[in-house]
This record gives structure tokens, C-alpha cells and sequence, in this order.
């Protein structure tokens, strides 16, 4: 029954995972003049006033980008020249224009932001990929780099360079996972259920031992001895000897020259002179 519930949740998690990323493969390397320019600040005071380590690592985080999809990022902060975009529809037109002013090939990924009065709270966010780059960068993996903006710029502790350069490099995480083919996930959740399996023999087997342990009695450390002489020496307790049933190897303490029944195997026990125990004829 188990198994059966894990096969099926397999088979939905595999085909919606499937339905969703199994496409995207990175960019032909040839179809990317890659520069050495990353990003345009004009501005003047968002990137460009970041920390030569700050700006360093945003760089980094584009590459680990273009290393993962094969489309080389490219962010354009805009200046004043910015202030009269006011919705999506004109900073889509104006970020197209300027795609083809910056890239001769098609395959980058221009990310716009305009932010107007700067550090209001206001700003505005888009992008454009290049026809070979929208194969990988398709509507919902620029929805997944939008948003990813949106909850980096809320980032009381981020820097504007690790604004872009975390939003970018968690992108790139987030839309180039590699699913599990069905097969796979199957074989992954089967390899768990027969783990579980194996831990629920091994309980009830560990029960089933508990229980026959319990259902054992104790072996007794004591003899019921019945003395055939109560004379001195068999009252004196420097007369008494440890001694092991012959028989089952149960331990009492038995004087000598006495005999006595096994409490535990029910063997009679005859104990002489030197303390040697022998299985009593009776």
C-alpha cells in the first residue's frame, strides 16, 4: 500500500516538475558575444556608488548566470532621462531600443530599472532577452527574475550591487534545475519505501523477541533444598557451598551433604562432603 501511494506521488510530482523546466537547456555558446561590460549605471550613484568588492561580486553572480543559461546579463540602471517612463508598456519599448543600440547578437538579457526620485520607495522593473535567449529566458523564467528583484530590493542590508547580483544568481538557480525524469523519482521514492519497509520488519521483529524474553521465566538462583541431616554441621553456615545445577547450570547455595530439587529444571541435586554437585537418584 505503501509503495503504491509513493508511486503515484512520484508520477504527479515528476510530470508537473517536468511540464515546467524540462526545455530549458543553456544557451548555445555561439549564439553570445560575450563583453566585458556588465552593467550601465546612468544615474550615477546606484552601482557605480557600490564598494569595488560589491561591484566585483555582482559581476560574479551575472557570470554564474551567463555559466548556467549561456545568455550573458546586462543591467541598465536609467538616469533622469528615465523620468518620463512612467508604466511597463514604455520601459518594455524604451529596454528594446536600447537592446538593439548595445547587442548585435541575440542572445542577452537586458534588465532595466528606473527608480524616480531616487531612493523613493517608486521604481519600475522589466527585461528583454534576445530571440535566441528568450528560448531559455521564456515568460516565466523573466517572471521569476522580476520577482526575484522585488524581494531583494526589500532588502533593508542589501547593497544596489547585491540587489542585482543575488536577484540574477538566484534566477539562474531557480529556472535551470535539473528535474528528475519520472524514472528516477520513482526509483528515489521506491529506495525510500523500502527503507521504511525494512525499519517496520525490524520493529516487529525486535517486538516479537521482547515478547518471548518476557514470556520466559527468570532461571531461578536458588535450589529448594530439602536437608537429610540437620545435624551441626549442616546448620553451620561456613558449611554452605555456591553450586550449579548439573543439569540446567541454574546458580544457588547449598549445604553439604544435602539434597535438593532444581526450582528452575526440577532436577534433585546431591552435594557431598567437597561440594560437588551431582544429579541425585531419586
Amino acid at each position: 500500500m505503501i509503495l503504491i501511494l509513493l508511486i503515484g506521488a512520484a508520477s504527479n510530482q515528476t510530470n508537473s516538475t517536468v511540464e515546467q523546466s524540462s526545455q530549458r537547456t543553456p544557451l548555445d555558446a555561439r549564439a553570445v558575444l560575450l563583453s566585458e561590460a556588465w552593467y550601465q549605471d546612468d544615474w550615477g550613484d546606484w552601482i557605480d556608488a557600490c564598494s569595488m568588492d560589491e561591484r566585483s561580486k555582482m559581476i560574479e553572480d551575472f557570470r554564474y548566470f551567463y555559466q548556467k543559461t549561456g545568455i550573458q546579463p546586462y543591467l541598465w540602471i536609467l538616469g533622469e532621462n528615465g523620468a518620463s517612463i512612467q508604466d511597463s508598456e514604455a520601459l518594455e519599448q524604451a529596454t528594446r531600443d536600447r537592446y538593439d543600440a548595445l547587442f548585435s547578437d541575440k542572445g542577452h538579457l537586458l534588465i532595466a530599472f528606473r527608480e524616480y526620485p531616487n531612493a523613493s520607495g517608486n521604481y519600475i522593473s522589466g527585461c528583454f532577452a534576445g530571440e535566441d535567449a528568450e528560448r531559455v529566458m521564456d515568460a516565466e523564467a523573466r517572471e521569476v527574475l522580476l520577482t526575484n528583484i522585488d524581494t531583494c530590493y526589500d532588502r533593508t542590508d542589501y547593497s544596489e550591487a547585491q540587489l542585482f547580483g543575488t536577484a540574477v544568481r538566484k534566477t539562474a538557480d531557480a529556472i535551470m534545475q535539473s528535474p528528475m525524469s519520472t524514472g528516477e523519482a520513482i526509483q528515489t521514492l521506491l529506495g525510500l519505501g523500502a527503507v521504511i519497509f525494512a525499519f517496520m520488519l525490524l520493529s516487529f521483529f525486535r517486538g516479537r523477541k521482547r515478547e518471548q524474553r518476557e514470556a520466559v521465566p527468570e532461571r531461578s538462583e536458588s535450589v529448594e533444598t530439602q536437608p537429610v541431616k540437620a545435624d551441626a554441621e549442616n546448620r553451620d553456615p561456613a558449611a554452605q557451598r555456591a553450586v550449579k545445577c548439573p543439569n540446567c547450570g541454574a546458580n544457588t547455595v547449598m549445604r553439604l551433604k544435602t539434597t535438593g530439587r532444581c526450582a528452575y529444571c526440577g532436577s534433585y541435586i546431591s552435594m557431598d562432603e567437597q561440594g560437588n554437585a551431582t544429579i541425585a537418584k531419586v
